[in-house]
């Protein structure tokens, strides 16, 4: 009998280390909910912060500071941002290397975009480094979810699922 509870004991525990939960939901709309990330980045070109209203349950911004650049510069760094911030971004295989250098050459085309029309999108030149580094923060953030393929690996999780059965013995009526 003790070794039948053994046998039953070793089938738990190789059902417990096959068993593969799929993705929560919670880690499903992080994984491929990339819209807060450009409403992040915007918000924070506008001078602005999400600060939570506890009375309307909901998030509003709120003035902090004036605007990083005019309208037409956060239209043009925003369209950088979406070229490089996508639900593809999550569904891809990057390593670590991969990710340096797509951030490496964003960082290059941006700082150029930006010390070029510095006049034209109202940017004074010593924020340069403060708007790069919101947005390249940004972006790596998107591109961190595919490290590894993590994103592709939630979504390709398949559960296994082992059925142990353990019928009751009869109870003999005499017992030898």
């Amino acid at each position: 009998m003790a070794r039948e509870e053994e046998e039953i004991e070793e089938e738990e525990k190789e059902r417990e280390e096959i068993v593969q939960e799929p993705p929560s939901e919670k880690d499903v709309r992080w994984l491929f909910y990339y819209e807060d990330l450009y409403a992040k980045t915007e918000t924070y070109l506008r001078g602005e912060a999400l600060v939570y209203d506890p009375k309307l349950g909901i998030y509003k911004k709120k003035k902090v500071s004036e605007p990083l650049l005019n309208d037409r510069g956060i239209q043009e760094v925003m369209t950088l941002v979406r070229s490089h911030i996508n639900m593809l971004g999550a569904l891809s295989y990057l390593d670590e290397e991969r990710i340096y250098l797509i951030c490496k050459y964003l960082h290059i085309d941006l700082a150029t975009l930006l010390f070029i029309n510095a006049e034209e999108f109202g940017m004074e030149p010593h924020k340069l480094p403060i708007i790069c580094d919101i947005v390249l923060n940004n972006v790596e953030l998107n591109l961190r979810r595919s490290l590894g393929a993590m994103g592709l690996k939630s979504v390709t999780v398949t559960e296994r699922v082992i059925e142990t059965r353990v019928e009751p013995k009869k109870k003999k009526l005499f017992p030898f």
